[in-house]
C-alpha cells in the first residue's frame, strides 16, 4: 500500500527539483532523514555551494512553517545551509520557503556567549 501522505511528499520533492533546477543540480536522497533534497548552486555552470532541502506539503497552508525541535536540531547540525519549502499541492501558485540560517546565527552567538 502506498500511502497518500508518501505521495504528497514525493509530489512536492519533484515540484521544488522542477523549479530550481536551472540555479542547482539537485539529488532526492534515498533515505529520509528529515532532508529530502541535496542540492549545489550551479555558478559559471559548476555546481559549488552545497544546501540541503526539506520539502512540506499541506491540506491546508498557514503562513508559518512548524519544524519540529528535534528536526531543527538536526538541521543546525549540517555544515550547510538548510532551506524548508512548504506548500498546498493544490495551490501552487502559493510556495514558502524558510532558510534556517537564522537560528544557526542565533545558536551561535549563544554559545559564543
Amino acid at each position: 500500500m502506498y500511502p497518500s501522505s508518501t505521495a504528497r511528499g514525493s509530489i512536492g520533492e519533484h515540484f521544488v527539483q522542477a523549479c530550481l533546477c536551472e540555479i542547482a543540480q539537485i539529488s532526492k536522497l534515498e533515505v529520509d532523514s528529515g532532508i529530502d533534497l541535496y542540492a549545489e548552486r550551479i555558478q559559471k555552470q559548476i555546481p559549488n555551494i552545497p544546501f540541503s532541502i526539506e520539502v512540506k506539503t499541506r491540506s491546508k497552508l498557514g503562513k508559518a512553517i512548524e519544524v519540529e525541535k528535534k528536526k531543527l536540531i538536526y538541521h543546525l547540525s549540517k555544515p550547510y545551509p538548510v532551506f524548508i519549502f512548504a506548500m498546498d499541492l493544490k495551490d501552487v501558485s502559493q510556495v514558502y520557503f524558510y532558510s534556517i540560517e537564522k537560528e544557526r546565527e542565533a545558536v551561535n552567538s549563544l554559545v559564543k556567549g
